[in-house]
């Protein structure tokens, strides 16, 4: 069997001619983008401090260490806290790093309590005038702590003072205090009692007990003099 090979021959190349570009389509005028507002970045909450602060009239100091601070007792990791009068929850909701640890229960906190288990930890603030019986909540805060536990409650007083009694001389507003613990007493819930905390507390059992005092500007004297 032989086999052969032949050179290849050359075939006609075929162009296609070239095709026509497109027509120029000029592009319809876009209009321009609206400026649009920047989401707010999310702020961390924090306990809300009093318009006074603002005017001047709050010391810086007791901002920062009162109305800024959660808490004042020497508290580490407590399982279990109670907050007594807890108004909106916002104290409470800043206290528990993690929602789902918070629970709120509608109770009277001067009936007697019925928890299942002790606390580490009792809180109360701003309940100058909300209280019946100082004592009675007093034994019971105290019952129902854990060894070792804390009870904490701050309240601003309803009073007026000065370093130099000059707030004497005020007697419109003296009057206006003087009439207001009146009606508070009638009401059954007295607005000057403060002052008998430290010694209540003592008298329930209470150890170690520590009163912090801080002064809050009321008002302030006036800078100008008025001409006649």
């Amino acid at each position: 069997m032989a086999s052969r090979s032949e050179p290849p021959q050359k075939r006609p190349r075929e162009e296609t001619p070239p095709e026509s570009p497109p027509p120029q389509v000029e592009p319809e005028p876009q209009p321009e983008p609206q400026p649009q507002a920047e989401p707010e970045p999310e702020q961390e909450q924090q306990p809300e401090i009093p318009q006074g602060h603002i005017q001047g009239i709050i010391e810086p100091d007791v901002v920062s260490s009162y109305l800024l601070k959660l808490h004042a007792a020497p508290i580490k990791n407590p399982a279990r806290v109670l907050d007594i009068g807890t108004g909106t929850g916002i104290w409470a909701i800043d206290f528990a790093e993690i929602p789902p640890n918070l629970r709120f229960e509608v109770d009277d906190f001067e009936a007697p309590w019925s928890y299942s288990q002790p606390f580490d930890y009792i809180h109360g603030r701003e309940l100058e005038g909300f209280i019946r019986d100082h004592d009675r909540l007093f034994r019971q805060a105290l019952a129902n702590l854990k060894p070792g536990g804390w009870f904490e409650i701050a309240s601003i007083e309803v009073n007026c003072f000065s370093d130099d009694d000059t707030h004497l001389k005020a007697t419109s507003m003296m009057e206006g205090v003087k009439n207001m613990h009146i009606s508070a007493k009638k009401f059954g819930k007295d607005f000057d009692t403060v002052k008998n905390w430290r010694s209540q507390m003592e008298n329930a059992g209470f150890v170690n007990v520590r009163e912090d005092v801080y002064k809050v500007r009321n008002f302030y004297r006036a800078r100008c003099t008025r001409k006649r």
